[in-house]
This record gives C-alpha cells, structure tokens and sequence, in this order.
C-alpha cells in the first residue's frame, strides 16, 4: 500500500466517520431540532392536558401530546415537541378530564431559532373556549378558567401554518457541531494513517473479510435509518408512533429509553423485515406472528384475539341475572325518555365475527355454550321488557352459506351484511313510520371492489397481499338523493371521530339520530336515502344536548357485541334528572 492509497483511504473513512458524527449531534440537546408548545399552568387539582393539531382541518388522536400532573402545580412548565405536519392547522388544548380550576401564565412556540410567545391578554384573543369551560376570564398575569366536564377545550383563532416556515427555520450549518466534528475528524485520520501505515504488509484474509462483512450487516439497519429513512408516512391507528428523541445530559438513562423505544419503530428495513417474517410464518406455518393480537383460524380466516375476546368467542362471557336486571332498567329508562319526547327508541347490536362463523374459529378456541350475549340479552328482554333488539343474527346466519357477510381479513363485517342489516332495521321502524322507503335489492347490482386498510392484516403487516375483495350492493341509477351538510357542533357530547349530516329533500320523511360505532360505516349510505335527516354520532354516550337540538323522530343506538358491556353503565345524569325531577 503506497502513501497516496493510504492517505486517501485514512481520509474517506474520517470524512465518513465525521458525518456521521456531525448528524448524530445534531440530534443531541446541542441542536433544537423541534418546535415545540411550551405552556406555564397553575392547577389546583391532579389532571393531565393534551394538545392536539389539526391536519387538512382535521384534528388526528392518533397524534395527542399528552402530560399528567399527579398533585396541584404552580407555574409549572410544560412542554410539547410538535409532530412534523404538511398541512398544520388550529391549535387545540385539552385540559383533562377531571373538573377543576386552570390559570393559564403563558403560550409560547418555540421554533428552532424563533420564537413565538402569547402573553395572558394574547391567550385572552386568540384562544377561545369550546365547550366544558366556564368562567373564562383575564386577569393581570394569567388567564383563568374551570372545566365542567370530561372534555374541556381551547382552540385558536389561527392555524399553525402562519408561523411554521419561520419556527422551522434552520441554519445551514451548525457551528458546535461542526467544529466539534471536525476536531474528531481530524484526529480519526492522524490515528488511521498512523495505524495503517503499520499495517500496510498486513494480508487481508477470508476470515477478515467475513468479519468486516458481518459487522457491516449488522450496522446496516442503523445506518439505513440514521442516514437513509424513509418517507415519513401517516402512522395508522393499531401502532403508536415514536420520534427521535433529543439527547439530554440530565436525562442519559430515559434518553437511552426513549431512543429504544424509537430505534424499534423506525430501525433500517423494518417494515420488510416484519412482512417477510410475517408472511412465511403465515404461508408456509399457517401461524400467526403476533398470536396475543391475532389468530389465523380456519381457511385462512384471522381473528383479533386477547383474553376477554377468547370469552365473547367461547361464549362464556354470558351476563348475570343482576345484570341483565340492571341492562333492563338502563335501556327502559332510556326508551321512555325518548319516548316522553315522541321520539321512538331502537337499539341494534352487530354480533361478533365469531358468532356469524364459528365454524373459522381456530383450531384452540372453542365453544363453551351455544347461547351468544347477544342471545341472552335478545331472549331476556323478550320475556321482560317492553325494550327488543332489532336482531340482525337469524338473517345473517340464514344468508350466510351463498354470500361471504365478514371479511376474512378483518374485524368488520361487509357491504352484503351491512346492506341486510338496513333492511332489518328499516323494515322495523316502518311499523310506526309507514312511509320510510327500504332498500331494495333489485334496484341495486353487486360490484366488486376492494376495501382498503383490512385492519387484523395491518397488525400482522400483510396489508400488501391479503386485502378485502367483495361484492358491494350500488344502486343501479348512480343518482343519489341524499347530501353531506355541515353539521352542529355539540359541547356536551363526547366523539370518538367527526359527526355527519346528511340530509334529503323530502319532508315526508322522518329524521333520525344514530349513535354509533365503525360497523355503522358501510349502513350509512343506504340509510342515509331513507330519512329526511341522518345525524350520525360516534359515541356510546346519549346526550341531551343532541336530543335536543336535533329533535329527531326516531333514536338507533347501534353497537358492536364486543362492547355490549357498555349497557352496563348508568345514563347520564342529565338524563335520570330529567326523568326524575326533583
């Protein structure tokens, strides 16, 4: 090895070596690398607050920042890195669950070399109030509040994307970091050269070869996700994202967890490695390889699985006499608050994969007892109440052997189910509404199509090759009578996702409200024709407010078997007060 091979070799492995050194502190609390929400709070009572950001005009859980306060604070400072959106939009502060009084001292963004500070007057104009606040009020160095109930929430006047090119803003290079890296760099390539010179006559041998190989296969995945990462993409629901958290010298050993927690979310390759990991066992072993999340039963049929799972599926899970006493006063209370309000009352439960096709089931679930909850709480109520479930099971048992109902893929049943189950119901509520048309079979033709995000898939990652094909019901005159509208803003009504309105240009028609959950979803299209309003509600919660507002014909609370528990829980104290005034 001559001296102009080994300087240039010495040279491109420090170069190398000083990149890498240069990007990895960039990482470090030497660089501010995210904009963050820094809040100073006073509470007078342990809670948490969540900060939300919208994207496209859509607020996401899937990405809450959240932190918790186990005793009262004074002045405490929190603060929030901000995930990386294209499109961000309003902020949106969620004080906790629990009730209680809020000062608010400061709102400042801090950006990467700009910052953007709302003093209490600031917070005064540009956060408002949206439901389950009171008192709002500025007072000289704080502004104060008190929630009132399980949602509380601030909101701006402004979208984020006013500041973020400017918070976002970088130096093109970072002096400390570069100088420091520089400083390494030169001393890597005095000690390279050095050492290869005195290792110039040195053979190189196969052993060293596979050695250097190995270690560069097992640096691999670090390097790829260091210096090559891929294209950010939306995380979907059943995965918790993770970013690469900021070195701190205070906190060496929660940095060290973080970093893992983040390493094992984004390492090189991840996502080909799962899937060829998961397919051959899937392909070649029939197994599953998440088997406390999934289960691969018969004919390739997957099935979310845990603990209370394995009880609905074995249906041993059965209620009590006590409960089903107290499911019996809590659906005829409700039925006869409705009912005082001429509005008629009816409650559908969508029954678990398992029940439609226990015959897919794997091979290590069986069942226990023939009777599902549903059953028993369908025959209870029968014998009992004068509150029935508009049972949807004896069709779809009946229809089962010449139409696939549930996908094989997934949690959720399909169109063809969801298409019968609106003809159930519909057909139930025209005894007291003569005029509501039901959907007819004839008048639509089946297409096949291919519903996307087949969620027990996603948990294995073969989303990619086992995907839900199946023949949707879609009317034959592509006309539609029915439009999306804008729809109420409630205060006191918790969401899981956006409300939607439809609505239809005929007054003989009743209006409906639908309190309900994702099997909904593939219904709402064929309901959505029959009513001259539809408010669908994402919630298991029954509000006033709603009732109320919308002052409906007709109530559906749908729900899925796997939450039949919530029947359980008592109404809402509006509700037993207005039954029970005192």
């Amino acid at each position: 090895m001559n001296k102009f091979t080994r300087i240039s070799i010495a040279f491109l492995i420090s170069f190398a070596l000083c990149w890498i050194i240069y990007h990895s502190l960039l990482r470090t609390d030497l660089v501010n690398k995210n904009v963050k929400v820094e809040l100073v709070l006073t509470t007078d009572h342990p809670s948490d607050i969540d900060i939300f950001i919208q994207e496209d005009t859509i607020y996401n859980p899937e990405q809450r920042l959240s932190k918790s306060f186990g005793v009262e604070v004074t002045k405490q400072k929190v603060q929030f890195n901000l995930p990386k959106l294209i499109n961000p939009g309003k902020l949106r502060i969620d004080a906790g669950t629990s009730r209680g009084k809020w000062e608010i001292h400061e709102i400042k963004l801090v950006g990467i070399n700009y910052s953007v500070s709302f003093s209490p007057d600031s917070i005064y104009k540009h956060f408002f109030p949206v439901k389950h606040i009171k008192d709002y009020t500025l007072k000289e160095d704080a502004v104060t509040f008190e929630t009132t109930g399980p949602d509380p929430i601030l909101e701006t006047d402004f979208y984020l994307s006013k500041y973020m090119q400017q918070l976002s803003k970088r130096d093109f290079l970072d002096g400390r970091s570069f100088f420091f890296s520089l400083l390494l760099g030169f001393f890597i390539f005095y000690f390279l050269n050095k050492r290869l010179a005195s290792l110039q006559f040195t053979q190189i041998t196969n052993e060293k070869v596979l050695t250097f190989l190995f270690v560069l296969v097992v640096f691999l995945p670090f390097i790829k996700s260091t210096f090559f990462p891929a294209a950010k993409k939306k995380k979907n629901k059943y995965e918790e994202s993770a970013e690469a958290p900021t070195f701190n010298i205070e906190n060496v050993i929660g940095y060290t967890k973080q970093y893992s927690k983040y390493f094992n979310q984004s390492f090189g390759f991840r996502e080909d490695l799962i899937f060829l990991n998961s397919y051959y066992k899937y392909k070649i072993f029939r197994t599953s390889s998440k088997p406390d999340l999934v289960a691969i039963g018969k004919h390739k049929w997957l099935y979310f699985v845990n603990h209370s799972n394995w009880g609905d599926y074995q249906n041993i899970n059965l209620f009590t006499e006590e409960e089903l006493k107290r499911i019996k006063y809590n659906l005829e209370e409700l039925h006869t608050w409705n009912k005082n309000r001429g509005i008629q009352f009816y409650l559908t439960i969508v029954p678990n994969k398992s029940n439609i096709y226990p015959e897919n089931l794997p091979w290590f679930i069986k069942m226990k007892h023939k009777t599902s909850r549903i059953e028993q709480l369908r025959d209870y109520l029968k014998k009992n109440s004068y509150v029935h479930i508009v049972d949807v099971v004896p069709v779809l048992l009946r229809d089962k052997p010449g139409t696939e109902l549930y996908y094989p893929n997934d949690t959720h049943w399909n169109t063809q189910a969801g298409f019968r189950a609106t003809q159930i119901i519909l057909d139930t509520m025209r005894r007291s509404f003569p005029n509501l048309p039901v959907p007819n079979m004839e008048d639509y033709k089946n297409c096949k199509i291919n519903i996307g995000d087949p969620d027990l898939a996603k948990h294995l990652g073969l989303e990619r090759i086992l995907q839900n094909f199946e023949w949707m019901p879609i009317q034959k005159d592509t006309t539609s009578d029915h439009k999306i509208v804008d729809s109420r803003i409630y205060i006191s009504q918790y969401i899981l996702m956006p409300t939607v309105t439809t609505e239809v240009k005929n007054d003989s028609l009743p209006k409906i409200v639908v309190y309900r959950d994702s099997f909904f979803g593939l219904l709402q299209p064929y309901f959505s024709e029959s009513f001259r309003r539809c408010v669908y509600v994402w919630s298991t919660d029954i509000t006033k407010e709603v009732i109320d507002t919308e002052r409906p014909n007709i109530v559906l609370f749908e729900m899925i078997e796997g939450r039949i528990y919530k029947l359980l829980d008592d109404n809402p104290e509006e509700i037993k007060n207005s039954m029970n005034p005192q």
